[in-house]
C-alpha cells in the first residue's frame, strides 16, 4: 500500500504547488485511487511533477462536497473524461459557509453532479469500492459537537440548514485480506472528528487493529489561528491515542498551527504528511 500527498495545505519542496485543500494519490492491490482533488488544476500540476499519470486512475473518491476538495474535479474531467468518481449521495447539494446573513458557496453545485451524472457513483453509507477498501462515515454523529462546525450550511429547496456532514466519508484499507493484520484509516477534513472516524473503524472492524492513520484535524483554518480550544486539543490526542498505538499522520485542515499544538500533547506518534511526501505500509 502506498499513500502519496499530491495537495496538501504544506508542501516537502517548492517544487510543488501549495493550496487549502488536499489530495492523496494511492496505490493499493493493483488499482490506483486519487482521494480528492484539491481547489484547483494544481492536482494535475502537481501530478506531472511528481511524475503521476492520473490518467490511469482506477477511481476518485470525494471525501466531501467543499472547495478544497472537490475543487480540482472539473479540471480532471476535462482533461480525463472517463473517471470514475465515488461520492455520498448526499454531497449532491449546495453547500455553505458564513454567519448571520452573509453566506457564499464553497461547493460544486448539485447541477455539477447532474452534468457528471454518468461519472459518479453515489452512494448512500458503508461502500466497499475494492477488495479491502471501504468507504465510511460516522453515522451517529452530526457535526454539532465540532466548535467550527456552525459555520457550515447546507441549502436544501432554497432553505439554509444546518450541514450535519452527512456528505462526508472517510476511507478504510485493509493491510492485507486477513482482517487481524490490520487497517490504515484516511480521513483528510474529519469535520464529524477523528476520534469519531477511528471509533466507527473499530466498531466495524473489532478485530482489526488501525496501523496507521492519515487525518485532517480541522484545528487551523487559513494558518493564522486555532478555531478550537486547549481542551478540545487535549480530548482529540487522547481519544486517539486511546483507539491506536501507531503514527498518525496529520494533514490539510490539522494546519502548521494545529499540528504544532497536538505534537506536545502526542510526541513522536503524531507527524505531518507533507505534499509530495509518502507513506508505505
Amino acid at each position: 500500500m502506498r499513500i502519496l500527498s499530491l495537495i496538501d495545505d504544506l508542501t516537502a519542496t517548492d517544487r510543488l504547488a501549495a493550496e487549502h485543500g488536499s489530495a492523496i494519490y494511492i496505490e493499493y492491490g493493483g488499482k490506483k485511487i486519487l482521494f480528492d482533488t484539491g481547489a484547483s488544476d494544481k492536482v494535475i500540476v502537481n501530478a506531472e511533477r511528481m511524475l503521476l499519470d492520473l490518467g490511469k486512475l482506477d477511481a476518485v473518491v470525494i471525501s466531501h462536497n467543499h472547495t478544497g476538495h472537490i475543487g480540482g474535479l472539473a479540471h480532471l474531467l476535462a482533461k480525463f473524461p472517463s473517471l470514475t468518481i465515488y461520492a455520498k449521495r448526499a454531497a449532491a447539494n449546495d453547500f455553505y459557509k458564513g454567519a448571520a446573513f452573509f453566506r457564499f458557496r464553497m461547493s460544486e453545485s448539485a447541477a455539477f453532479f447532474k452534468r457528471y451524472a454518468d461519472n459518479f457513483v453515489l452512494f448512500e453509507n458503508f461502500q466497499e469500492i475494492f477488495p479491502g477498501l471501504y468507504l465510511m462515515t460516522d453515522e451517529s454523529a452530526d457535526g454539532s459537537h465540532r466548535p467550527d462546525n456552525r459555520r457550515f450550511f447546507e441549502k436544501e429547496s432554497g432553505k439554509f440548514k444546518r450541514d450535519e456532514f452527512k456528505h462526508e466519508v472517510f476511507m478504510l484499507l485493509m493491510r492485507t485480506q486477513d482482517e487481524k493484520d490490520g487497517c490504515v484509516v484516511i480521513s483528510p477534513c474529519s469535520h464529524l472528528g477523528v476520534p469519531e472516524c477511528l471509533e466507527t473503524a473499530r466498531l466495524n472492524f473489532p478485530h482489526s487493529p488501525i496501523r496507521g492513520t492519515v487525518a485532517g484535524f480541522r484545528l487551523s483554518v487559513g494558518g493564522k489561528k486555532l478555531t478550537v480550544k486547549r481542551d478540545f486539543l487535549e480530548s482529540n490526542a487522547r481519544r486517539v491515542a486511546d483507539l491506536t498505538n501507531y503514527t498518525v499522520y496529520a494533514c490539510h485542515s490539522a494546519g502548521k498551527l494545529g499540528y504544532e499544538a497536538l505534537k506536545p500533547m502526542m510526541g513522536d506518534q503524531l507527524q505531518y504528511l507533507r505534499a509530495g511526501e509518502e507513506i508505505i505500509f
